[in-house]
């Protein structure tokens, strides 16, 4: 199975939802499933067992510390096509 993951929060991160997909993205990895990671860009983003594609980053110093957040842009979509998930309509 092809499965791409589009998230707003990534490494260097490290917090619950980042935890989470990490740990999701070894997990499939390890049974035999292609991973894609849309995630903001940043250093250390790199993770065994995915392929990391990157978007440009946001960020205000009076939300969250000036956490940076991937922005959705058009580039996802593309991202998405050239990966070409696997869909389910179960």
């Amino acid at each position: 199975m092809r499965v791409a993951l589009v998230t707003e929060t990534w490494l260097p991160s490290v917090d619950g939802i980042v935890t989470r997909l990490v740990a999701t993205v070894r997990e499939l990895h390890a049974a035999g499933h292609d991973v894609l990671v849309i995630a903001p860009e940043g250093p250390g983003s790199a993770v065994t067992g995915a392929a990391v594609r990157t978007v440009p980053t946001v960020g205000a110093t009076f939300l969250y510390g000036g956490k940076r957040w991937g922005l959705p842009l058009p580039r996802v979509g593309r991202y998405l096509r050239e990966f070409d998930p696997t869909w389910s309509t179960s």
